[in-house]
């Protein structure tokens, strides 16, 4: 499947709030069709997340893509203390629909590893939801 940039494509579930991200933040973002996904085409950090620099010279934050994403256009703040669960098992994910806030502790158990499942995380909680 294509891939192709959410801020020019309306065929992939864009939400009317992202319009409120600013321009340059979404061009570093592609919607993979088949996953729903919006991928971080930016820099990523060495763990696979996305890595995004707001701010001016002075004022410079480096942050994780897909929590600046969250806090500062869709949601709310977060506690440091609270994680976004990615939801889709992709780090490279900016897409809200597919991160949960968390506690570490929870955010692990859901993770792969002893005791994790995620395999279908996504699906269960659209499940649960409706």
């Amino acid at each position: 499947m294509p891939e192709v940039r959410v801020a020019e494509y309306p065929v992939c579930d864009v939400p009317y709030e992202v319009c409120e991200a600013p321009e340059r933040f979404m061009s570093k973002v592609v919607c993979d069709m088949q996953t729903g996904c919006w991928n971080w085409t930016a820099a990523l950090y060495s763990n696979g997340y996305g890595h995004y620099t707001d701010g001016g010279k002075y004022h410079r934050r480096d942050l994780l893509a897909h929590r600046w994403l969250w806090e500062e256009v869709f949601f709310f703040p977060l506690p440091r203390e609270i994680d976004l669960d990615h939801l889709c098992r992709n780090r490279a994910c900016v897409r809200p629909e597919h991160l949960l806030p968390a506690t570490r502790s929870q955010n692990l158990k859901r993770g792969v590893g002893v005791g994790g499942d995620r395999t279908s995380a996504l699906w269960r909680t659209r499940w649960k939801s409706e």
